[in-house]
């Protein structure tokens, strides 16, 4: 389901819902990865099965398959997120390698 504010150069997976006030900038969501009311994904790459909840922010960041970014995170600064990989509600994240 795609309702959310898209622009730029996307690519969005088969399955993959962005809730109608996420946004969306020049990133790749992938297949069944979900995109929660508030959040906004930037020049990022999102693997299968990941998660932005509410509110969150992931910039210039690679997603692993299955990995869940908790409610009012920001991610960024070139972050890597292994597979399965959780960051817990109000994290920040700033150029760090997590493993999965």
């Amino acid at each position: 389901m795609l309702a959310g504010q898209l622009s730029g150069a996307c690519w969005i997976g088969e399955g993959a819902v962005i809730a109608e006030t996420a946004v969306v900038e020049r990133s790749v969501i992938g297949p069944g990865s979900v995109v929660e009311a508030g959040a906004t994904v930037t020049g990022s790459i999102l693997l299968e099965g990941s998660r932005v909840a509410q509110k969150s922010s992931v910039e210039n960041s690679i997603l692993g398959p299955g990995s869940t970014i908790g409610e009012r995170c920001t991610i960024h600064g070139i972050s890597v997120l292994g597979n399965g990989a959780m960051v817990a509600s109000g994290s920040q994240i700033d150029a760090e390698r997590i493993p999965g």
